[in-house]
């Protein structure tokens, strides 16, 4: 039921909250399949049971190849990815499993050299649409007559409708760049007693939704089709998750599975996101009402915010009352610094976002919170501080009561 980008490439594989819920899924799925030639592979071999596969201990038995030169990206912008990555190796020997460095110069443009997509893509689309009843297009020079497709995907298409079909020299050339490609890897893993080579999920860290990821260095399981696993290893600095891939020999998977298991016991890398709070009667739950009221002399500021917790969206008004309009400097969302004192008070924080701009009395909009200003909302340590020309310092203040969870049905 998928829709192809690839037959030779295209392989459907489950994702999972953990390693078990992972091993149950393909338990249930893993067997010869006649219309899939790829599982052909495991013709006369006994199939894998992964469940059972499963070990704790099975990083003090690993053997792990690190693919520095052409799996890591050398810049600043991919330092945090690359620490963290690095950061869960090393837990990975601390636990008993074994690393060497390897480098196989030119691999990434071999690699790049052997995507079949291009090639495929015309004809298995084609052959999908055909398959599926009376649809109102049947190829992809139908769907980019009608209009009907996205803008940003439009340069995309137009190339691959150019684009040269499996008949071509072109294609032959892939296919030779991919045979080479499976005999390095494969080569390197024999050599050096391998189980697996690990390199970053992506070099960079994630973008934001809707943004092109340039980064993936997915390649390698994809245009080889050996297995590969990707586990969670942690977090930037700005909350975002770092994965690093397992990339095994053909007819490995249980094994990749087996290491993946123990290093989610060792490492626990799992952390819930604030961004998925439970549904609420079948839904997502309603924004979160929280509102703060700033007092001194004659005014009186307050701020309604609604926090909405899958968008991370805080939307606000505010009004100011027994004040002149010449007198308001600001009204500022902030971080508070550290942890709140024996007193209940909070540490002086920097601005997360300006409220108000100068003399607005009333007001209106919205902050979008990253994930480490979504946690100290949470955790209580947001304020809203009112400026004003007597009190010009940040000592009109108050706290943004942590928002509380819908009641689960």
């Amino acid at each position: 039921g998928i829709i192809p980008l690839s037959h030779s490439q295209d392989v459907s594989g489950p994702l999972a909250r953990t390693v078990m819920d992972l091993a149950i899924a393909l338990d249930a799925t893993v067997g010869l399949d006649p219309a899939d030639d790829a599982s052909m592979a495991w013709a006369g071999e006994t199939l894998p049971g992964f469940v059972g596969a499963l070990d704790s201990l099975a990083l003090t038995t690993a053997r792990i190849g690190v693919l520095l030169e052409q799996g890591f990206e050398p810049t600043p912008l991919a330092e945090e990815v690359n620490d963290t990555v690095f950061a869960a190796i090393i837990r990975m020997l601390g636990a008993g499993a074994d690393t060497v460095t390897v480098d196989l110069p030119g691999l990434n443009e071999l690699a790049s050299r052997s995507s079949l997509i291009a090639f495929e893509f015309k004809e298995d689309l084609r052959g999908y649409l055909g398959a599926h009843g009376d649809p109102p297009v049947r190829d992809l020079s139908q769907i980019l007559a009608s209009g009907l497709y996205l803008s940003s995907l439009r340069a995309d298409l137009d190339s691959l409708d150019l684009s040269p079909d499996s008949t071509s020299a072109a294609f032959r050339g892939a296919l030779a760049a991919r045979d080479s490609l499976k005999g390095r890897i494969h080569t390197t893993l024999q050599e050096h007693d391998l189980d697996a080579l690990v390199y970053p999920t992506a070099r960079l860290p994630p973008q934001l939704i809707g943004a092109p990821q340039h980064d993936s260095n997915c390649q390698f399981s994809a245009n080889t089709g050996f297995p590969a696993v990707t586990i969670p290893v942690g977090f930037t600095e700005a909350g975002l998750p770092v994965g690093m891939e397992l990339l095994g020999a053909p007819l490995t998977d249980a094994r990749l599975v087996s290491i993946a298991y123990a290093w989610e016991r060792l490492a626990s890398p799992r952390r819930p996101p604030l961004y998925t709070p439970p549904l609420h009667q079948n839904s997502a739950p309603p924004p979160a009402g929280i509102s703060v009221r700033v007092e001194a002399d004659s005014m009186v500021a307050n701020v309604d915010f609604a926090f909405d917790a899958p968008t991370g969206r805080l939307t606000y008004s505010s009004s100011v009352t027994g004040l002149p309009q010449e007198e308001l400097l600001a009204i500022s969302l902030h971080q508070a610094a550290g942890s709140a004192s024996a007193s209940g008070s909070l540490g002086q924080g920097p601005v997360i976002s300006a409220l108000t701009p100068p003399g607005v009395l009333l007001h209106e909009g919205v902050v979008i919170l990253s994930t480490p200003e979504r946690e100290a909302l949470h955790a209580g340590t947001l304020y809203v501080t009112v400026l004003t020309k007597s009190h010009p310092k940040g000592t009109l203040r108050a706290s943004l009561d942590p928002p509380e969870s819908p009641p689960i049905p």
